[in-house]
């Protein structure tokens, strides 16, 4: 299957107790967006948003941690619980260090073998993982950008813009003008 993520907008502060991260994730489907706290990795997908942030410290998943979505905006907001309250995450505003992957830990080059049946659940997890490992993030450009090249946007809520650029070529075959 063709999975194309985009790495949303987004921006991360910090106060005495949360990391805060600000999304900026128009149109979700409010009811099918997740996410997930995990050592120092945080994880939010809202179909087609895929952000991934690593910290420079450890973030827990205990109760605390809420999500809030401003739909006039389109921004969500995650409190992520730090481990350490008051602790200070340095770097915050460094946007591509967040986005960078978790240096994978080298696996042991002797694996004993036994001769259980393999569990197809652990394998399945391994293949999410490895989809996880292998997506890259990039920071995202400006939606200022399309609004200075006048690009008009039409449809519910504006949503929609360039429809017929790919269709450019096309056009001119099915449109016949003498």
């Amino acid at each position: 299957t063709n999975r194309r993520m985009i790495t949303p907008v987004f921006e991360v502060t910090q106060n005495d107790e949360f990391i805060i991260v600000t999304a900026r994730v128009p149109y979700i489907k409010v009811a099918e967006m997740e996410y997930s706290i995990s050592d120092v990795q945080f994880r939010l997908y809202a179909k087609p948003y895929f952000l991934r942030l690593t910290f420079p410290h450890v973030v827990v998943e205990d109760g605390r941690q809420k999500a809030q979505y401003d739909v006039g905006s389109g921004s969500l907001i995650v409190y992520v619980p730090k481990e350490v309250r008051g602790q200070f995450f340095e770097n915050l505003d460094m946007l591509t260090e967040l986005l960078a992957k978790k240096k994978p830990t080298a696996k042991p080059s002797i694996e004993v073998v036994t001769g259980d049946t393999p569990n197809l659940a652990v394998e399945a997890e391994e293949q999410e993982e490895e989809f996880d490992r292998l997506t890259d993030q990039n920071v995202p450009a400006s939606e200022d950008e399309e609004l200075l090249m006048g690009a008009t946007r039409y449809g519910f809520n504006n949503g929609y813009s360039r429809f017929f650029t790919s269709l450019q070529t096309e056009i001119s075959e099915i449109v016949c003008i003498p």
